[in-house]
């Protein structure tokens, strides 16, 4: 196929009367010596099922709970807490837990519908609410910013549902209103799926909802326990489709998307009547990470070149080409280095020219000294980071456009998770599910072209294809916001004998950034432009550990306690130690910050500002620090310890090899030379004082596929 060649590379939970309130029907059952009741509920990723176990003395004996579309790191983590918190407490009224509240409400929601129903409990869950418009508010995926709601309603039903403010990511909170909206209007329910690749705003959305709702049936004189009219999960389909197809692509994000249009445009250009391509995605939305880039990677577009550069070329490809097989050390496959190299410049001159993508002039790139001019940024850079993303989407609509008027078809929320093979081992199609009715599909295609990102958001491949070769990659990753990239297609591949290169190098890390936040502390509005969230930017106390964290004038240690790179460069060389490296400060190194704030601001700048999108202002005093590092203490993403060798045990570190680690840095600054890694001695700043001692845990955080 002409262009085929070559894929660019483009509130709290409520305990008592809203945990007797389910959403989903109780079933009971067992003998008589003992009962059971399972209760569900809409979660985070999905249903989340709650199975309690009652002996004839009405004791809680056991506690199962389910919830496989929660995130692992996250929700999933919550469910056993939650489950075992039950169990021990032998009820289901016991307390949230903190970071995981959309699937903590679900769990405990769950549990107090089979409670009920073990417990011959019965609510009164007539609706009758007051006429008007009711505003509601959740946290989305910026707590600076919370997500408002006005929802309309009559004596018995919603009738409208607007969001009037949020800062989440334009297109992603762009799909989660577009779908997640209508389906709360016609299932009259907040228990729908949220759509994925837009979870945490649907979850906001929809938690909004029912708080508004909440205040509509209270002042409607309602039972409390009302809400649970609007908390019944809508029936999944049972449906099982075929369909057939030339060209079946599997994910539409920018390689996808520009797979099917080679396709359909070959296919057209032979015969117009002869488009059979059909592309899926499991997102609700088409574009996948692609439109949050900042660029492309091209070689010499010819027509670029003509209209910007006089018709030459920007970079000597036999250099680059040199550049890259040194930097990689051979360790590449020359011949496909070579073919995207002849053949990317031409692709993306088609992408411009063809379909409207808006770039900037190119800039440099690929190694260290900037000698290669092959990065293209996305335009207009200047009209901030919002107004760039809706030209990325406008890029991507004209793509599906003119893809559908060539006679290609594409589904969204359908995600394949196997192929299908004939009596031969044949590949011959794919199953897939809708993600929001449940209906199964049988895809059959003559040409499979398997464009579904990497496996970031699967911790159990990355413990086993990572490789621990060179680096300690192996291990579980963070991923920060679209988690569709799990892998399942690449791993059903793999079990079907297909061969893998290099599967085990470093994921693309995008970002480092603490392993959570606090959003109990005061946030601050500057008057500086914050070009992600298109408003003021504002910064909060209670990211604190976050900016110590990735400061260049800290101490920064792998997981055995010993340093691993220059702290100037951790935002760069933080994947060296892993998927999780440790920031170490001492009492009074907190205390200095409280008289004069943070001294120094992280030489790269992309590291996640976890509670808001700004960092604190260099010498702004922080007078509650030691009250930020205790509740981040508490909230068990930040150790605390009197001495180094106790914090070491904590981390299950070796106490001698950190003390040793931190006597050579001090020494080192009181030197005024880094010479193990050449740190500026203008960042070295010892760890001063007695402790107690305090080590920030910090992750490296992916934003883009998996492996690369």
């Amino acid at each position: 196929m002409k262009h085929a060649k070559i894929l660019s590379r483009l509130l709290s939970v409520v305990l008592c009367a809203a945990i007797l309130a389910g959403c989903g029907t109780a079933q009971s059952g067992g003998s008589a010596d003992a009962r059971t009741a399972t209760g569900t509920a809409s979660g985070f990723g999905g249903q989340v099922s709650v199975t309690l176990t009652m002996d004839a003395e009405g004791n809680l004996t056991d506690v199962a709970v389910t919830g496989d579309g929660e995130t692992p790191d996250v929700g999933g983590k919550a469910i056993p807490t939650l489950q075992a918190a039950m169990k021990e407490a032998g009820s289901v009224e016991v307390d949230a837990v903190a970071g995981a509240i959309v699937t903590s409400d679900a769990v405990l929601a769950a549990a107090g519908q089979a409670w009920n129903e073990l417990n011959g409990v019965t609510t009164d869950l007539t609706v009758s609410m007051a006429p008007g418009t009711y505003e509601g508010q959740a946290t989305g995926f910026r707590s600076a910013w919370p997500m408002k709601v006005s929802v309309t309603a009559d004596q018995t039903r919603i009738t409208d549902i607007q969001v009037t403010d949020t800062a989440d990511t334009v297109g992603i909170i762009d799909s989660a209103i577009a779908l997640t909206v209508p389906r709360i209007l016609e299932s009259q329910s907040v228990a729908v799926d949220a759509v994925s690749g837009a979870t945490v705003s649907s979850n906001a959305i929809k938690e909004a909802v029912k708080q508004a709702l909440t205040q509509a049936l209270e002042a409607g004189g309602s039972d409390p326990a009302a809400i649970a009219a609007f908390q019944v999960a809508p029936a999944k389909s049972d449906a099982v489709e075929t369909i057939e197809t030339d060209v079946l692509v599997v994910g539409m994000g920018a390689a996808g998307t520009t797979a099917a249009l080679s396709a359909a445009e070959t296919m057209y250009e032979a015969d117009p009547d002869s488009v059979s391509v059909l592309a899926i995605d499991k997102a609700g939305r088409y574009g996948g990470a692609s439109f949050l880039c900042s660029g492309v990677f091209a070689v010499n577009p010819p027509k670029l070149a003509a209209e910007f550069n006089g018709g030459n070329d920007w970079v000597d490809r036999d250099a680059l080409l040199a550049d890259w097989m040194d930097y990689t050390e051979g360790d590449a496959k020359q011949e496909m280095v070579e073919l995207l190299l002849d053949n990317c410049g031409e692709t993306l001159d088609w992408l411009v020219y063809d379909y409207g993508l808006e770039l900037e002039q190119p800039k440099g790139g690929l190694t260290e000294g900037d000698s290669n001019i092959v990065l293209f940024s996305y335009a207009p850079a200047a009209e901030g980071m919002t107004v760039r993303r809706r030209h990325n989407i406008t890029f991507f609509d004209n793509c599906i456009e003119q893809f559908t008027e060539m006679g290609g078809k594409y589904q969204l929320e359908t995600a394949a998770y196997d192929f299908i093979q004939d009596e031969n081992g044949k590949t011959v199609g794919v199953k897939a599910r809708n993600t929001n009715d449940g209906t199964e599909y049988e895809i059959y295609a003559d040409s499979i072209i398997l464009a579904t990102g990497g496996f970031g958001a699967n911790a159990e491949m990355e413990k086993e294809y990572l490789s621990d070769e060179y680096y300690p990659l192996s291990g579980e990753w963070s991923m920060v916001g679209m988690r569709q990239n799990d892998g399942k297609m690449i791993q059903a591949a793999l079990d079907d004998g297909a061969g893998t290169y290099s599967i085990g190098m470093c994921p693309v890390v995008h970002i480092t950034g603490a392993a959570d936040f606090l959003t109990q502390f005061e946030y601050h509005e500057l008057d500086t432009y914050c070009a992600q969230t298109d408003r003021n930017t504002v910064w909060t106390e209670g990211d604190l550990p976050n900016y110590l964290g990735n400061a260049p004038d800290s101490l920064v240690v792998n997981t055995e306690g010993e340093r691993f790179t220059s702290e100037q460069n951790v935002g760069f060389n933080g994947w060296m130690s892993g998927p999780t490296f440790y920031t170490l400060y001492s009492d009074a190194q907190i205390k200095e910050v409280e008289e004069r704030g943070i001294r120094t601001q992280p030489a790269y700048m992309q590291t996640v500002n976890l509670g808001a999108c700004g960092w604190a202002p260099e010498g702004t005093p922080i007078p509650n620090a030691t009250e930020v590092m205790d509740a981040a203490v508490e909230a068990g993403y930040v150790y605390k310890a009197d001495t180094l060798a106790d914090l070491a045990e904590q981390l299950g570190m070796d106490p001698a090899v950190l003390e040793q680690t931190v006597a050579d840095y001090n020494a080192a600054c009181e030197a005024g030379v880094d010479e193990e890694f050449g740190k500026d001695a203008a960042y070295l700043a010892p760890i001063a004082g007695d402790g107690p001692y305090y080590m920030i845990t910090m992750l490296q955080h992916l934003r883009r596929p998996g492996c690369e």
